[in-house]
C-alpha cells in the first residue's frame, strides 16, 4: 500500500484550527488607556477630544512624553526615557486640526512652551497664545523663537512676542538674526 500522508494533515488542521485563538479587537478608548502611544495606531478619523485627552491624562503611570518607568523603591515610578523631539512632532501631527485646537492647553500641561516647537501655529487660539505668554520668561520664550523658523511665526506669535519681549537692547543669550526679527515685529505692530 502507498501511505497517504494528506489524511492526517487533513485531520490535524482541522483540530488545529479549532483551538486557534482569536484575536482581541479593542476599542480606540481602550487602546489609548492602556497606552498613550497608541492614539498613533488609531486612524485620523476616531480621533477626537475625548482620546487626546485620554491619552494626555495628568494621573498616568507613565504619562506622555514619556515612554517608560522605572520602579524606584517605595513603589514609586519614575518617568524616564522621553519620546525624540520629531517623534513628538509626529504625534501631534497625527491628530486632526479640529481636535488639536481644542486640546492645545492639555499639550502645554505636559510639554511647556517647547510645545510651540512641535504644534502647528495657526492652530493656536489668540487667548491660548497669550495664556502661554504670560507664564514664562523673556529669556525662555526668546529660548524657544530661536528654534522656530521665522516664517512660520503667526500674526497671533508676533503679537505676543511685542507684548511680552520688553527688552531694551539685545541679550547675549539672543542671537542678532532673532534680535532683528523681534524688533521688526514691534515695529511692524506699532
Amino acid at each position: 500500500r502507498d501511505w497517504n500522508n494528506k489524511i492526517i494533515e487533513e485531520e490535524f488542521a482541522k483540530k488545529a484550527n479549532k483551538y486557534l485563538p482569536t484575536p482581541k479587537k479593542m476599542s480606540p478608548y481602550n487602546m489609548v488607556r492602556k497606552d498613550w502611544k497608541n492614539l498613533l495606531l488609531i486612524d485620523q478619523n476616531d480621533i477626537d477630544i475625548k482620546l487626546v485627552k485620554c491619552a494626555l491624562k495628568k494621573d498616568r503611570k507613565c504619562p506622555f512624553p514619556y515612554q517608560e518607568t522605572e520602579r524606584l523603591w517605595g513603589g514609586i515610578h519614575l518617568p524616564i526615557n522621553e519620546m525624540p523631539e520629531e517623534k513628538i512632532a509626529e504625534y501631534i501631527c497625527h491628530i486632526p486640526d479640529e481636535v488639536l485646537t481644542e486640546t492645545f492647553m492639555d499639550f502645554h500641561y505636559h510639554l511647556g512652551i517647547d510645545l510651540l516647537r512641535y504644534f502647528p501655529l495657526p492652530l493656536i487660539k489668540a487667548d491660548d497664545m497669550k495664556q502661554v505668554f504670560e507664564m514664562y520668561s523673556a529669556k525662555r520664550i526668546v529660548e524657544v523663537l530661536s528654534e522656530i523658523p521665522f516664517d512660520k511665526w503667526t500674526v497671533d506669535l508676533k503679537k505676543q512676542i511685542t507684548l511680552h519681549i520688553n527688552l531694551k537692547q539685545k541679550p547675549r543669550y539672543c542671537s542678532k538674526i532673532l534680535w532683528d526679527a523681534i524688533q521688526s515685529c514691534k515695529a511692524n505692530n506699532k
